[in-house]
């Protein structure tokens, strides 16, 4: 919940839309289409895909520093701030 990601550790993200309630929005409404946008601030991370769900990602530390990555659905953006610690 920090945002922390050690060099060499593997985090996992979602950009999955979400209702007030913290329910995922039905794909149906929000549809298939994402955009994901790697912001470097310093840091260095490794992003790749997970399973066949393009609103999943899988993130690997691989230098120390900020890294911003965001997402846009149906243009909503939201980001997540990693530092990548040592």
């Amino acid at each position: 919940g920090q945002g922390l990601l050690p060099v060499n550790c593997t985090g996992y993200v979602t950009a999955t839309p979400k209702k007030k309630d913290d329910t995922d929005v039905d794909p149906r409404v929000h549809g298939p289409e994402i955009e994901w946008q790697l912001v470097p601030l310093g840091g260095r991370v490794i992003v790749s895909n997970y399973s066949d769900i393009p609103f999943n990602k899988v993130v690997r530390g691989y230098s120390p520093g900020d890294v911003g990555l965001c997402a846009t659905v149906q243009n909503h953006q939201g980001c997540l701030n990693i530092k990548v610690v040592p």
